[in-house]
C-alpha cells in the first residue's frame, strides 16, 4: 500500500584517499554554498585512541595484533573509494564476494596511515544481504534499494565519541577453506550536522518523475467473470513534508487519510467499491548533513512517532540510515532529491519534487 509512509531511501558519500596496500595487515540554484569543500576539522584527522574506543562491529572478535596476510586473489570488490560516517550512527561497508565467502577482516587505521592494534573478525553471517534501506516506511525510492546476489554491507557503528574528522579502513574477506583477498582500504569521512540555508525550511511533497511512481494498480476478478483495474486506494489527504533545520535536525510527518479498495465486494459488484475512512499520521525525526563536494545529502533517523498512537514510538539510539547521498537541488524554488539505482540489470532514476511551505 502506497501511503505517504513513502520515504526516500539511500548510499554513499566521496572522500577520495586509496592507500595501495601489500597485505592486509600492511600497506546549480540549489545551494549558493556548493562550491565549499570539507571544513578542516572534517580534514583532519580522528586519532586512533578515539577510533579503537568508540568504534564497535555486531558480531564481530576483535582480535589484538595484524590480520592474517592474504594468499589469494578470490572474489572481492569493494563498492566504494571513499564514503562518509554519521556522527553518534556509523557507517556501511559495501562490497561484492563470492558466494562462500565465510567472513571478513577489518583493521582501522588513521588517515595518516597510523594502523590499530587490533582488528574485527567478521562472520559472514553477520553481513547484510539483500537488505531494504528503510525500517518502517516505504517509498520509491527505498523499496528498490536491495542489494544485488554477491552483494554484500557490513555495519560498523560510532559511539558518542567518536568526532568530525576523517579516518580510514582496512578490510579483505576470507572462505571456509582459509583462502584470504588482497585487501582495499577506503577512508571515511565523519561530517558536521546541518547544511546550506538555501535547503532549510519546510518542504511539501508535490511529485515523483516519472509521474507514474505514484500509480498504485490492482485487478479484481468479478464473481460472475471478467476482471477490472482499480486504484487501491483512495486518497482523501496525503501530506508529506520534510523539514530541514539550519542546526541539523530534521523531521518528517505523514499525514493521510484514505480508504482501500474492498475486493470481496468489488468482485461481487464487478466494480470498485471501497472501505471505511482510515488515517495514518507518523512522524521521524534525526540528523541532516550535506556533501558540498558532491552536492547531495544524507539523513539518519533517531526517533519514530506514531501521531496517532504512541505505544508504537520509538528511538534509534545509534541512529537509521534513511538517505544517503541523494543528489539534492533546490531548481525554480522546488526541492528535488534525485536516486539512481540498479535493477534487473538497467540504471534508473527516480526524482522527488517538493514545494516550500
Amino acid at each position: 500500500m502506497k501511503t505517504s509512509t513513502q520515504k526516500l531511501g539511500v548510499m554513499l558519500m566521496v572522500f577520495a584517499l586509496i592507500y595501495s596496500l601489500q597485505s592486509c595487515s600492511t600497506s546549480d540554484d540549489s545551494t549558493e554554498e556548493a562550491s565549499v569543500e570539507e571544513t578542516q576539522e572534517e580534514q583532519a584527522s580522528i586519532p586512533l585512541a578515539d577510533l579503537e574506543s568508540g568504534i564497535s562491529i555486531p558480531d564481530a572478535a576483535y582480535i589484538a595484533g595484524a590480520p592474517p596476510s592474504p594468499n589469494s586473489s578470490i572474489l572481492f570488490k569493494i563498492n566504494t573509494d571513499g564514503q562518509s560516517g554519521y556522527l553518534n550512527t556509523g557507517y556501511t561497508v559495501p562490497f561484492t564476494a563470492n558466494d562462500d565467502i565465510a567472513g571478513a577482516y577489518l583493521r582501522i587505521l588513521e588517515k595518516d596511515g597510523e594502523t590499530a592494534g587490533g582488528y574485527f573478525d567478521i562472520p559472514a553471517s553477520s553481513f547484510e544481504e539483500k537488505r531494504p534501506l528503510r525500517t518502517k516506511k516505504e517509498n520509491e525510492f527505498a523499496q528498490h534499494k536491495l542489494l544485488e546476489e554477491n552483494d554484500y554491507e557490513i555495519n560498523v557503528k560510532f559511539s558518542n565519541t567518536i568526532p568530525v574528522g576523517t579516518f580510514c579502513y582496512e578490510i579483505c574477506i576470507y572462505d571456509s577453506d582459509n583462502n584470504i583477498s588482497q585487501p582495499s582500504t577506503v577512508c571515511v569521512t565523519v561530517q558536521e550536522w546541518g547544511g546550506p540555508e538555501s535547503l532549510t525550511g519546510s518542504w511539501l511533497f508535490d511529485r515523483y518523475d516519472p509521474a507514474n511512481l505514484d500509480e498504485d494498480r490492482t485487478t479484481i476478478n468479478c464473481n460472475t467473470g471478467g476482471s477490472f483495474e482499480a486504484d487501491y486506494q483512495l486518497n482523501e489527504k496525503e501530506d508529506w513534508v520534510l523539514t530541514l533545520e539550519s542546526n541539523g535536525n530534521y523531521n518528517e510527518v505523514y499525514d493521510d487519510v484514505y480508504r482501500t479498495i474492498d475486493y470481496d465486494a468489488s468482485a461481487a459488484d464487478c466494480e470498485a467499491v471501497y472501505g471505511d475512512t482510515e488515517s495514518y499520521k507518523e512522524q521521524y525525526l534525526g540528523k541532516w548533513t550535506y556533501n558540498a563536494s558532491q552536492k547531495t545529502i544524507s539523513i539518519v533517523d533517531f526517533e519514530y512517532k506514531n501521531l496517532l498512537d504512541s505505544s508504537e514510538n520509538e528511538t534509534f539510539e545509534n541512529g537509521i540510515l534513511y538517505v544517503e547521498n541523494a543528489l539534492v537541488e533546490v531548481i525554480s524554488g522546488e526541492l528535488v532529491l534525485t536516486e539512481t539505482y540498479i535493477e534487473d540489470g538497467k540504471e534508473v532514476t527516480v526524482k522527488g519534487i517538493f514545494k516550500k511551505q
